[in-house]
């Protein structure tokens, strides 16, 4: 018994002529693994031969099955979010796919205006089995806001599936300002939680009184912890002791 099997994907490329055995109540069976049929998924032809005694060989009936392709799986996690630095690490893991897997990609965009932004990352697999990327907002027009974060498995057979989204917000930092009185008539502001992508900080300075007849705008200095630093002599401001 003769059973040639092939699937439907680019023709006869991959047809495999089997052997059927015997079995104990007059049957004949055989198994196909599909990664002898290049890991095609999809409609496969089955045919059935008898070859005779004579030599001669007979084709008896055909049919068709479908071989369902098991979904990838996978879990998106977000991890190390921070809005200081302007980035985030995107973590896939129980990674899970019936072929190996050759490469994984997570397309990420910002919700404002669309795709504009979209970026298809290439994720590196870990020593864990999971896979990692690094997302910097200046790669997405330094926006905040929602991300949206996809991910593709692209299989040994070349096949890509998409597997599982998720969404992170990515919050702006609010700078953090304190003040201290001098001796010398001055009041020292330190600015931190500041982006370290943010080239020139400067300070309006008023005080309560009078409105703003005493508004002067201050270059702040950039401290070696990152923090910024201004120091605003109170003759500025008619030496007025109320809030500033």
């Amino acid at each position: 018994v003769k059973v040639p099997i092939w699937s439907e994907e680019n023709g006869q490329d991959d047809i495999k002529w089997y052997r059927a055995d015997k079995q104990a109540d007059g049957n004949y069976q055989l198994r196909v693994f599909v990664k002898d049929h290049k890991s095609y998924f999809g409609n496969y032809h089955v045919h059935l031969y008898y070859e005779q005694e004579n030599g001669q060989t007979v084709g008896v009936s055909s049919t068709k099955t479908n071989i369902d392709f098991p979904k990838p799986s996978g879990k998106l996690t977000i991890q190390n979010e921070s809005s200081q630095l302007g980035s985030f690490e995107v973590v896939l893991s129980d990674v899970s796919a019936a072929l190996a897997i050759d490469q994984v990609y997570l397309p990420i965009w910002t919700e404002e205006n669309g795709q504009d932004d979209i970026k298809w990352y290439k994720a590196d697999k870990q020593a864990d089995g999971t896979y990692k990327t690094t997302v910097q907002i200046s790669q997405h027009k330094n926006s905040y806001g929602p991300y949206k974060i996809h991910s593709y498995y692209r299989l040994s057979n070349g096949q890509m599936f998409g597997v599982t989204d998720t969404t992170v917000i990515l919050n702006q930092q609010k700078a953090i300002i304190n003040s201290k009185s001098t001796e010398n008539n001055q009041q020292i502001f330190t600015i931190s939680n500041i982006d370290s992508k943010v080239e020139k900080l400067q300070l309006a300075v008023w005080t309560s009184s009078k409105g703003q007849d005493d508004l002067t705008w201050y270059d702040a200095i950039r401290q070696e912890n990152g923090s910024y630093q201004v120091v605003v002599p109170l003759k500025n401001h008619n030496f007025e002791k109320r809030s500033i």
